[in-house]
């Protein structure tokens, strides 16, 4: 009796041995992906870049590390330009169908630029600007990003954000034509 359940542990011990080898660890679930978000675009005070990396994880939550950079676009006019960059963590909800995904995130930063300080010089005329002094600031800034992309491929998006970015200084709005790598 005593060999037969000897014999019995050692085959159940290996049977279980071989089974833990084979198991296949489990895959990350589909609705915790990565991805990376390339915009450009235009906005108030100008030209618009940004890039945000997504991370979106159980009911639909969304999680964005975002930097977003604009600068006055100016052939003629006043110097300096002005310009404001923001690096932002932000959260909030998103949605995917088949061949869209949209979310919505709100968040706060930190908020760094130029803006025109004191008049140095007056233009004369429609093609000589004012020259003003360049200030440099910084501050806290609360921010919002709405976003709506077609995906019709595994991994690829292209779609439209909107981005807002509230603070004492240069308040800036941007609307960036954005493409979406992985996820």
């Amino acid at each position: 009796m005593t060999k037969f359940l000897l014999i019995s542990v050692l085959i159940l011990s290996q049977l279980s041995a071989q089974q833990e080898s084979t198991t296949i660890p489990a895959a990350k679930p589909a609705d915790e992906v990565s991805w990376l978000n390339l915009g450009l675009g235009f906005g108030a005070p100008g030209i618009a870049v940004s890039i945000d990396f997504n991370s979106s994880f159980k009911n639909n939550r969304i999680n964005q590390y975002n930097f977003n950079f604009n600068e006055e676009f100016m052939l003629i006019g006043n110097t300096p330009p002005e310009s404001v960059s923001s690096l932002a963590f932000l959260t909030g909800r998103y949605s995917k169908s088949k061949n869209w995904m949209t979310a919505f995130l709100g968040g706060a930063g930190i908020v760094t630029g130029y803006r025109r300080g004191d008049l140095i010089s007056s233009g004369q005329g429609w093609f000589s600007p004012s020259e003003y002094k360049k200030d440099r600031f910084m501050a806290l800034g609360v921010m919002g990003n709405f976003q709506v992309f077609f995906t019709p491929f595994s991994g690829l998006g292209i779609g439209l954000e909107l981005f807002a970015c509230l603070n004492p200084e240069v308040p800036n709005v941007s609307v960036l034509f954005s493409l979406q790598l992985g996820g």
